[in-house]
Parts: C-alpha cells; structure tokens; sequence
C-alpha cells in the first residue's frame, strides 16, 4: 500500500487510510471504519464528516458512506496544485530572467576589468591571475586580438 501519496491532494494520514478503505470495501459505516482502522468511533465520525464536507465519500443511507470516485474526488485537488506549482515555476523563471538582466547590468569587479585588460592581477584568494588571451578570428598568428 502506499499511504501518504494522496498528501499531495489534500488528505491526512487518517483521512486516506479512510477513504482507501471505503473504496476497497465499497461502503462502510463509522463503527466498522473504527473497527478496521484502529481509531475511536468518535475518530471514525470525525473522519467520515470531514470527508463527506470535503467531497470525498457521500451517504448512501443515513450512517453509511461510500467513496465518491477517485478522478471526481481528488482529480480537482490535484489540478489546483499542479496549477500551483505552474504559476510558482513561472515566478522562479522570472526571477532568473531579473537575475540575469541585473547581472548583466552591474559594473565589473575590480578583477574581471584588469583581467579584460590583459593585465597581472590578485586574485580575492591571494592568487595572481592573468585574462586568457582571445584569438581573433581574422587574425593569423597565435596569442593575437
């Protein structure tokens, strides 16, 4: 069993372990929920309540529920998340796309300006470093601009 996958969906712990069992056994009541879960009759009313308000099970005859389907119950919850985690997506692109453009913007440090230029320079490490020499693509001898 994989209990804990509908968490995604919106359901506690209690509340899938209750309604995977109400769709395996088809309909129940909440002394037999207790009786198969373990839980109180006061838990199991409480379950089923919370359920029923949610959507999840519907009675079928007064003290006795049934599982409303999975795709009707839990496929809306999950297109919400997923609309979700698209608009948050969306956000982080576009926060890297300001990230870039700021990058781009900002005035180059003391070492990548003596580095461009060619020159011998410190590095924040204490290490001296030289700019790589660009090869034109016109030109014809090694090392050249």
């Amino acid at each position: 069993m994989m209990d804990g996958m509908l968490e995604v969906a919106g359901l506690g712990e209690l509340e899938e372990r209750a309604y995977r069992l109400l769709v395996r056994a088809g309909e129940a009541d909440a002394p037999s929920l207790a009786e198969e879960l373990g839980l109180t009759a006061e838990a199991a009313d409480a379950a089923l309540t919370g359920m029923r308000s949610a959507g999840l099970v519907r009675e079928v005859t007064p003290g006795r529920f049934a599982p409303v389907a999975p795709d009707v119950a839990l496929g809306p919850r999950l297109v919400r998340r997923q609309e979700t985690i698209d608009w948050a997506r969306q956000a982080v692109e576009q926060l890297a796309e300001e990230y870039r453009a700021s990058a781009r913007r900002r005035t180059p440090t003391a070492w990548s300006r003596c580095c461009r230029a060619g020159r011998r320079c410190a590095s924040r490490s204490g290490t001296s470093r030289t700019a790589p020499r660009r090869r034109s693509s016109t030109s014809a001898g090694p090392g050249t601009w």
